[in-house]
């Protein structure tokens, strides 16, 4: 059917003929089976526009061809989790790829989207079995992986389009495709490695904040298990000259970004257990994955199952602080105004006082003058006193 969202996307250029990064444009990577010489069996170079529909063709039936075939986009460099990055190429290239890996129309739409997402979908759409996937982060800084595998019918090469990396990301996933080089045949493997790698990278990012938020805990004075020790035990006077010290801009800042992490991740965790059913999905029978596959993808869930509880208690405690901020703020705000009244008192009381007396001296002042004056005045000065003295 017409897809009407993706030929918007194909008509804004602004989306196409991204510059490239330090110099270092778009690559790719080819994988040989054992009959292919050693240091043959990987192979990776970089390679111009021009060149991609000629690479698409390069393979017929007497060719030795590749296990795998990786076709990797410039690397990005990412300045916020928001911002959509255009694509390294034209928009007629991206449909010279597409075609030939058979690559859905909502291929590009997911590349420029900013959600986790994934689907499955199958070269002969006569079949109802999928044969290919396509998976997306979370739009973020780290791991913004967005990858689409096939694998060929009639060929029986395994083709990947990766994109959304950044340039040491994108030399991680090599060093760990030389790794896994004798499962390249195996359409899931590079799914597998993307998605590991963002589920370990937002589950250390979780730990690392744990100690941040130990740090705000400390600034406010409420420990996370700290109710017994002494030290913890401040008197109402230490109380209130810590409380004179808080800076609660920069930590409300810091609980602000704790909380924005802790939700992002949580997403990208929910999105790599997605990832992994899909995974495990268009590959049954479960014969189908490799026993190694099958006992990372099962580790991975347990990774997550355990950061997601991580994630809760650390909710909690960053709520804790979020509820201790308000009330020390409040705190803040009502010994302010318990010293404003106080001063207010002192200066009703001054008014009190002075504000009499002053009266009198005013009122009487006209007369003393007429009385030190007049005596000593002529018949016409006298007479001003006296009508002075009369008012």
């Amino acid at each position: 059917m017409f897809d009407d969202y993706d030929a918007r996307l194909r008509n804004d250029e602004h989306y196409f003929g991204r510059n490239i990064l330090n110099g270092r444009g778009n690559e790719i990577i080819e994988v040989y089976g054992e009959e292919a010489d050693t240091e043959q069996r990987f192979r990776e170079e970089s390679i111009t526009e021009d060149g991609i529909r000629t690479w698409l063709d390069k393979y017929d039936a007497a060719a030795l061809k590749p296990l795998l075939r990786v076709f990797v986009c410039a690397p990005e460099q990412h300045t916020s989790d928001a911002e959509v990055i255009a694509l390294p190429f034209s928009c007629a290239t991206l449909q010279d790829i597409r075609k030939k890996w058979n690559l859905p129309s909502e291929f590009l739409r997911m590349l420029l989207s900013t959600m986790p997402i994934k689907a499955k979908f199958s070269i002969d759409h006569s079949s109802a079995t999928p044969v290919g996937i396509m998976l997306r982060g979370g739009r973020s800084k780290d791991w913004n992986y967005c990858v689409a595998t096939t694998k060929c019918p009639t060929t029986g090469i395994v083709n990947c389009f990766v994109h959304g990396l950044q340039a040491n990301e994108i030399d991680d996933m090599k060093r760990c495709l030389r790794g896994s080089i004798e499962y390249a045949y195996h359409a899931m493997l590079l799914p597998t490695i993307l998605v590991e790698w963002k589920i370990h990278h937002f589950a250390v990012l979780l730990e690392r904040r744990a100690q941040y938020l130990a740090s705000v805990e400390k600034e406010t004075g409420l420990i996370h298990g700290a109710a017994d020790d002494p030290k913890a035990n401040l008197s109402p006077q230490q109380r209130i000259a810590r409380l004179e010290e808080i800076d609660f801009g920069h930590i409300t800042q810091k609980l602000t970004g704790l909380l924005g992490t802790l939700y992002f991740c949580g997403l990208t965790f929910q999105g790599g257990l997605n990832s992994l059913g899909l995974i495990e999905e268009v590959s049954k029978p479960p014969g189908d994955l490799p026993d190694c596959f099958v006992r990372r993808i099962t580790y991975l869930k347990g990774l997550i199952a355990g950061a997601e509880d991580s994630k809760r208690l650390l909710e909690a405690r960053a709520q804790a602080q979020v509820d201790t901020v308000y009330s020390l703020i409040s705190q803040r705000h009502a010994e302010n105004a318990l010293n404003e009244n106080y001063v207010m008192r002192i200066m009703a009381i001054v008014t009190l006082i002075f504000l009499p007396a002053t009266a009198v001296a005013v009122s009487c002042t006209p007369r003393l003058i007429v009385s030190v004056f007049a005596d000593n005045a002529t018949d016409d000065v006298q007479h001003v006193f006296l009508e002075l003295d009369a008012r």
